[in-house]
Order: structure tokens, then sequence, then C-alpha cells
């Protein structure tokens, strides 16, 4: 009898393992699907796009932050497709829209002021950053980046080439951020 016992608990432990091991397996192959349906960059629009451009910016005071204004020039827009985010350099922002098209911004760790709380009071780090460690859905050269955008319900990538560099702001009088 504690044969019998022995080999059913074994089997359901066996067969409780194999459920966990295959939902990570199904995780990992949703995951994969992901990153692979977001390299399948639009070839033709129905918005058309100028030459978009990138700059620099940096606060004139130690602290006052720096980032990437990148602009993306929207000529024509017929079928009133939304513009959602960018992906650059490593980096993803939400497109907002201006006069002539629309405009992300990135901070860069340049001339950032941090404030890391340390202690061992248990609320006192609340609002301390976490790094982010997601990976970047692109591989992208530093002249490039991605759109995404909805038509139709549906989300689509494309993928703009030579993104030109123009000067960098200064802004000598911005008062660092808190």
């Amino acid at each position: 009898m504690s044969f019998i016992k022995t080999a059913i608990v074994s089997l359901l432990t066996l067969f409780f393992m194999a459920s966990f091991l295959n939902c990570s397996s199904i995780k990992d192959t949703k995951i994969q699907d992901n990153k692979l349906a977001m390299q399948d960059f639009q070839e033709n629009t129905s918005f058309t796009l100028d030459q978009s451009f990138y700059k620099y910016w940096v606060a004139g005071v130690k602290g006052g932050g720096s980032g990437i204004h990148l602009q993306i020039v929207v000529t024509s827009n017929p079928n009133n497709v939304v513009f959602d985010s960018v992906y650059f350099r490593g980096m993803q922002s939400a497109l907002e829209p201006v006069k002539t098209g629309y405009v992300a911004n990135f901070n860069t760790k340049a001339n950032q002021k941090e404030v890391i709380i340390l202690s061992n009071e248990k609320n006192a780090e609340y609002g301390n950053q976490l790094p982010n460690n997601a990976a970047f859905p692109f591989q992208l050269k530093d002249n490039e980046c991605v759109i995404s955008y909805i038509e139709d319900a549906v989300t689509k990538y494309f993928k703009i080439e030579n993104l030109a560099e123009k000067p960098r702001d200064q802004y000598p009088s911005a008062p660092p951020k808190h």
C-alpha cells in the first residue's frame, strides 16, 4: 500500500513541476513572438514625413538636466493615424503633438541631479527610481528611430533612417528640476 501512495505522490509532484515549466516556456515564447512581430516594419505608410531630426540640450546649471529632443516632421496624415511613441538609442518616449508634427523628449544621465534616499525606515526610500532593465526591442543605429503608431485599431511600426543631428541647445539660465 505504501508503494502505491509513494508512486501517486511522485506522479503528482512530477505533473505539477512539468506544468510550471510549461508556463515558463509559453511566457518566453510570447516575449520572443512579440519581439519578432515588432521587427515587422511598415514599408509603405499612409502618412508622409519630412526630414526628421534630433538635437541635444543641456541646462547651464549643475543638476539642471540634459537630454535629447527628437522631432518627427509630418507633412501629411490623410488617414489621421495616431502617433504613439518613439524608440531611439535604447530609450522610449511618448510622442507629443506640436505645430510641425511630433516631438519626443529623452532625458540623458549627464547633468542630472540624483537624489537617492537610503534609510532603515521602511517608507523612506519610497521615491527612489528603480533601474530600467527592460530589453530594448529594436537594434538601431545611432541615427535611426522607430515610431509606433495606430492605424485602423492596429499598432504598426515604421523605421526612420538617417535622422539629422541639429546643433545643441544651451539653456544657460535653466533652474534645476526638483
